[in-house]
């Protein structure tokens, strides 16, 4: 059963407000970094991948399980093609890519799988690519609205997705799961609840 078939085609519009900054964010940091093959992992409704191509990025990929989110993908002026696959087993060689993204996706899902879907995007990404990452910190103190307002949101996408959100923030969330990666070097961005940061081998500068 596609969990996201409900909400699938108010996503966007209702979260608008909250992720435009942070789109646009990413497609700054991305033009910064080598990106002539892109992949957007778990990317939902393909926005991210919309806010790059309208920014003039080329060569795009996304997958994502739901095929009811992948539907979105497919609408709008700049529409992208994405594939229905699971972001912890991808079919793509090693090497593929030069640019890794994850938006929002390692904090919904087991632990295990969150490693495994950081191990493929190890994986297919160059060893001269990066990864971007974006997805909660809660690295200082948050004002108590903005977290409850985090935590009815995740409470609102189902139990399941609930437990898994809290086991991630208990857990160190990205800190930990990107511990041991072989993507190492590291830059941070924005900060208290929610960040962007890059992984990569080698050092291309600061882009905040």
């Amino acid at each position: 059963m596609d969990e996201y078939k409900l909400l699938a085609p108010v996503y966007d519009p209702l979260l608008h407000a909250v992720m435009h900054r942070l789109r646009k964010k990413v497609v700054d940091i991305a033009s910064h970094l080598p990106h002539e093959r892109v992949i957007d992992i778990c990317c939902g409704t393909g926005n991210q991948l919309k806010y790059l191509k309208k920014a003039g990025f080329s060569n795009l990929t996304g997958v994502d399980l739901s095929s009811s989110m992948l539907e979105q993908a497919s609408k709008g002026s700049h529409k992208v093609s994405c594939n229905e696959q699971d972001a912890s087993r991808m079919s793509f060689p090693d090497n593929t890519f030069d640019l890794g993204i994850i938006s929002f996706a390692l904090h919904e899902k087991p632990l295990h799988v969150s490693r495994m879907i950081v191990s493929e995007a190890e994986r297919i990404i160059h060893p001269r690519g990066s990864l971007v990452v974006v997805d909660y910190l809660f690295e200082k103190p948050i004002r108590w609205p903005a977290r409850l307002t985090i935590h009815v949101v995740e409470r609102f996408a189902g139990k399941h997705h609930y437990r898994h959100f809290r086991e991630y923030l208990r857990h160190g969330g990205m800190n930990q799961l990107m511990d041991g990666s072989r993507l190492t070097g590291e830059y941070r961005f924005h900060g208290n609840a929610t960040g962007i940061r890059v992984y990569s081998n080698d050092k291309f500068g600061q882009y905040a």
